[in-house]
């Protein structure tokens, strides 16, 4: 118990019906709630209606086969109404004699994960976006030369075909006197 009041991770026991029955300091702290506020509320709370079926299934997976599930991401609403992403690893808890009576829980907020991945991957759009539309030719190469991406101003302007040259070295087809 001592570790789990202490550990920076979110610790929560539900029953199998998703309410919460045992959670430490940092679940409260992750959902904006108090300790009276969480205990028996259910998971749905924190969710909306199309979130709420995808963790749904996530548990219910758990429950079927047993087998834990690791790095599952899903958004959720705090207390105070912001949206944030939680990761969580949840495993079928069993009483003696073996009936699944609910689930045990480690749970993050990777929120700044998930800003991050989305700014890259706006990013990639954006340079993909420009790229495909230059009128010059654009060429990623890495270290080695060996071509990573060509934009389609190489097949207009070259007449070679870009998806020929992915992954072959770009010095391949120079004149020896370039």
């Amino acid at each position: 118990r001592t570790i789990l009041q202490t550990i920076q991770e979110a610790y929560f026991e539900v029953d199998t019906a998703g309410n919460f029955t045992f959670f430490n300091d940092s679940m409260c702290h992750l959902t904006g709630c108090s300790k009276e506020d969480l205990m028996g509320i259910n998971h749905r709370w924190f969710t909306d209606e199309d979130t709420s079926k995808e963790v749904f299934q996530a548990f219910n997976k758990v429950y079927t086969t047993g087998e834990p599930s690791k790095g599952f991401d899903w958004p959720y609403i705090r207390k105070d109404g912001t949206r944030r992403y939680i990761e969580s690893s949840i495993i079928l808890q069993k009483d003696s004699s073996g009936k699944p009576i609910g689930f045990l829980g480690i749970a993050n907020d990777i929120t700044e994960r998930k800003q991050a991945e989305e700014k890259l991957h706006a990013e990639e759009q954006r340079f993909r976006t420009l790229a495909e539309q230059s009128s010059d030719i654009i060429l990623l190469i890495n270290r080695e030369g060996t071509i990573l991406y060509e934009n389609p101003a190489v097949d207009r302007i070259l007449g070679l075909k870009s998806e020929e040259r992915i992954g072959k070295n770009v010095f391949e087809n120079l004149h020896p006197d370039d």
